[in-house]
């Protein structure tokens, strides 16, 4: 089986599989965890892969052009493909979607 991992840490997740079960089957030939680090896909000289939240708030947001182009240089033929993204499960929370009118006292 093979996984391809999508993160701007490549050290990370290769560190992680090495001691674990992961790490085993990789040695055996079961599995093969590739990385691709969508700051290799940027223009700019610093890198950059997140922006600013669309409609202002707290955070930041993952630029779609640099995952994109990572996801384009992944050869697909032949093979299944499911993908997973981490995202928030919930809509955005402020005052006009609270039922608590705030009052002072």
């Amino acid at each position: 089986m093979n996984v391809t991992v999508f993160t701007i840490f490549p050290e990370l997740v290769r560190a992680a599989c090495e001691p674990s079960i992961l790490g085993a089957a990789i040695e055996k030939g079961i599995l093969a965890v590739d990385t691709v680090d969508p700051r290799e896909f940027t223009t700019d000289r610093h890198r950059k892969v997140d922006d600013i939240p669309f409609g202002g708030g707290g955070g930041m947001v993952m630029m779609a052009e640099p995952l994109a182009l990572a996801l384009a240089s992944i050869p697909l033929a032949g093979s299944t493909f499911t993908s997973a993204v981490k995202t928030s499960p919930l809509p955005r929370f402020n005052a006009s979607s609270s039922s608590i009118t705030p009052t002072r006292k």
